[in-house]
């Protein structure tokens, strides 16, 4: 991924670092721009005589390990996109608001993705996390099941992990629904259970309820 970073003000020098630590004037300055091979979490300000130094702006790169991919059985909405087909395993976990574009918005139908690892791999632990905001129409799944494969065609069911957050439950809640076991396997097919509809009491009675997912950890 190539890097490029900038200031509106003339005359800036831009400092920054890589490795998550604290830049200063004693860091590197930027020069052009350039490429990063491996995760790393950039610091980064702008510093110019005469003027305080700007504040530090952070950002994380995740590299996704070699031969990772990921298929989408089911369809998500294109205005909650969360930046495009690997959002589910961009190590990118989304915030308390849905809006900032992190999170993968899918109406009135089930999360069904399948992840294949690239080769047989020993697994320990398996997460996926979701957002609640009813007031959006966003939904907790009703649950997420958790299936394994050797060969992508042949899937054994390792797991379900139920829902613990009321769907009355108001404001803003998130949930990681995790299974921890151990076995190997090459291919990880997880399904979230959408309500459907948005309930009786609810102002959206009776249309399409929303599920919101953001990451599928693999330990």
């Amino acid at each position: 991924t190539e890097v490029a970073l900038g200031c509106i003000t003339p005359g800036g020098d831009v400092f920054f670092t890589l490795d998550g630590t604290e830049p200063s004037t004693a860091s590197g300055k930027y020069e052009k721009p350039f490429k990063l091979t491996e995760s790393a979490t950039l610091k980064a300000f702008v510093a110019k005589t005469g003027m305080p130094n700007s504040g530090v702006l952070t950002a994380e790169f995740h590299k996704i390990p070699v031969g990772r991919t990921l298929t989408l059985n089911t369809a998500f909405a294109n205005q909650y996109s969360g930046g495009g087909d690997l959002c589910l395993i961009d190590f990118i976990r989304g915030p308390l608001n849905f809006r900032t574009g992190a999170w993968q918005g899918y109406q009135g139908v089930d999360v069904d993705a399948v992840i294949d690892l690239g080769s047989i791999q020993l697994i320990n632990k398996l997460e996926a996390g979701f957002l609640q905001d009813v007031g959006a129409w966003i939904f907790m799944p009703l649950e997420v099941q958790y299936y394994v494969s050797a060969d992508g065609k042949e899937f054994q069911h390792i797991g379900t992990v139920m829902n613990e957050v009321s769907h009355r439950t108001l404001g803003v809640n998130i949930q990681n629904f995790t299974l921890n076991f151990s076995t190997k396997a090459r291919f990880i097919k997880v399904i979230a259970k959408n309500q459907g509809t948005c309930p009786d009491w609810h102002v959206g009675e009776g249309q399409p309820a929303w599920i919101f997912a953001d990451e599928i950890a693999i330990e």
